[in-house]
């Protein structure tokens, strides 16, 4: 098995910030505050993300794009088959 690499990629800093507006009389609507609320969380979760390495992620495309075509193959040949034996059967 191979030995996994643990180095973290560092990622751009975002700054994400609820503005304030302060308008006497007028509250920032609700919506917005769960709308700003939720990309701070998601700031906050994407920093605790391993990132796959590059090797990682060229050996994932590489299984992922064999498997897809192995079933692609597989079903386009059950087709033809299944295609031509109705044609047989309907002569």
């Amino acid at each position: 098995m191979e030995k996994q690499e643990t180095t973290k990629k560092k990622l751009p800093k975002i700054s994400i910030k609820v503005p304030k507006i302060k308008v006497p009389g007028i509250k920032m609507p609700a919506f917005l505050r769960k709308f700003f609320e939720y990309l701070k969380e998601s700031k906050d979760e994407l920093k605790k993300v391993t990132w796959p390495t590059r090797k990682e992620a060229i050996h994932y495309t590489v299984v992922v794009l064999v498997i897809s075509t192995i079933i692609a193959v597989f079903l386009g040949l059950f087709d033809f088959l299944l295609s031509k034996g109705i044609t047989f059967l309907i002569k």
